[in-house]
């Protein structure tokens, strides 16, 4: 069974520790849910556990060898001009490699790719519609389809309810039981609210630490 382990572990930026003695284990199958104060440290322990941001004290070992990562759909600007699928498609990893106008047989696998991720979340009519003529909704499903892209075993996802009606919110949480059921991956969801009912287990970031609290 795949799991990441922290032990004894401290987070946190330059010397600055948000999080310390944070013992967690993650296993594989399960949904996870992050929940806390704004600025308890919600994202600080995300990116721990993927191993984006490194360990200022203790240890940390993972046996999962592809993770991905849906940030905050806030944190982009909706103005730029970059169609769904070229967003997409950054979630490939030969995508840097490969010139916008090749016609090589990788250029043709990340376009199909790209079509096939965009089909799987609902948005295959809207691959050439630029991020400020989609709603909210549909934005963080493209974000979801860039992660995905890549068949991940565990992805970590930044409040991906955040700013969605709640049609929009049922069919993101039927969404990632879908795929995360196909792909057989871990999600670990970060949340301000309880309500993430399809979570198995919850993991509650207050007073700099955080305490595993069985199921969500």
């Amino acid at each position: 069974m795949k799991r990441i382990i922290l032990r004894e572990a401290s987070l946190g930026y330059g010397k600055k520790a948000v999080l310390s003695h944070v013992d967690i284990d993650i296993c594989e199958g399960e949904i996870y849910l992050i929940k806390g104060a704004n600025g308890s440290g919600k994202t600080t322990l995300g990116l721990g556990l993927l191993g984006i941001l490194p360990l200022q004290k203790g240890t940390r070992s993972s046996s999962f060898v592809r993770p991905a990562y849906v940030p905050q759909s806030s944190r982009f600007d909706t103005q730029y001009p970059i169609t769904l699928s070229e967003l997409v498609s950054m979630g490939m990893q030969d995508y840097a490699k490969i010139s916008f106008f090749s016609r090589s047989a990788k250029r043709r696998n990340i376009v199909q790719k790209t079509r096939d991720a965009l089909d799987r979340v609902g948005l295959s009519e809207m691959e050439k519609m630029l991020f400020h003529q989609v709603s909210g909704g549909e934005f963080q499903r493209a974000l979801i389809a860039r992660a995905l892209i890549s068949e991940p075993d565990i992805v970590l996802l930044d409040e991906p309810f955040a700013n969605i009606d709640k049609t929009g919110k049922r069919d993101i949480k039927e969404l990632l039981l879908k795929e995360s059921s196909r792909l057989h991956c871990t999600l670990i969801i970060i949340d301000h609210h309880e309500n993430v009912d399809f979570c198995t287990n919850c993991l509650e970031v207050e007073n700099n630490t955080v305490a595993a609290n069985g199921t969500a």
